[in-house]
């Protein structure tokens, strides 16, 4: 970050939330050029972090705190969060979109809690029996956002459907609004706009969308 402040250049990256705890490094972000940084927030609830074995990630402290520290100096937020886990309810999704809309993060993105072959999730929801199929990413019939297996804290068209209603809420056009009111540099401001332009396109676009190109072979797993 020393090397880069005299070059003057604008940067953005993905951060590890322990990141917050330094504020020498924060000024120093700030001082090299970061406008935007991409934390994984993950979700508001402790025990689907402990699940999911990020309990660090509360040691920068409060989440309204670690994004106050980086917009006081310039940098706006992409957040993160995922819906799903055993503690998760149906309105975990509408306390992520809330706390992201009014903490005024610049984008942020909501999604279904997705279990990827040759996870540990995967492996444990098949052993539990709650996977709905276990090629879900082969199938013809799959449909982005659809839920592939069964939580225990909501209904599969909760998951399905909670990803999508919290992003129409953060990406609304007044929330786009008073979250662009707290945007002080033009620039960062047209950043901002186009990112949040996209992600509406983005959630017409892609809704109940298949994987791939119709017609186009999936092959097969080992």
């Amino acid at each position: 970050l020393e090397a880069l402040v005299p070059l003057g250049i604008r940067w953005c990256a993905q951060m590890s939330i322990d990141v917050a705890r330094d504020e020498a490094l924060l000024d120093l972000m700030q001082r090299s050029g970061c406008f935007l940084a991409l934390i994984g927030f993950e979700t508001l609830e402790p025990a689907s972090l402990r699940q999911m074995g990020k309990r660090w990630n509360r040691v920068a402290g409060d989440y309204a705190d670690v994004v106050a520290r980086l917009r006081r100096r310039g940098i706006m937020v992409y957040g993160t969060f995922v819906g799903g886990y055993d503690a998760d309810g149906p309105d975990s999704f509408v306390a992520a979109a809330d706390f992201a809309a009014t903490n005024k993060l610049a984008i942020a993105n909501f999604n279904p809690l997705t279990p990827m072959p040759g996870t540990a999730l995967f492996a444990r929801l098949a052993a539990e029996g709650r996977l709905v199929d276990d090629r879900w990413w082969l199938s013809p019939d799959y449909r982005y956002g659809q839920a592939i297996f069964r939580p225990k804290g909501m209904t599969m068209d909760d998951l399905a459907e909670g990803p999508m209603a919290a992003r129409r809420a953060f990406y609304s056009l007044g929330s786009i609004a008073r979250r662009a009111a707290a945007v002080r540099h033009p620039w960062k401001l047209g950043v901002m706009l186009m990112a949040n332009a996209i992600s509406r396109r983005e959630i017409r676009r892609k809704h109940a969308a298949r994987l791939g190109k119709a017609g186009e072979p999936r092959g097969a797993t080992p």
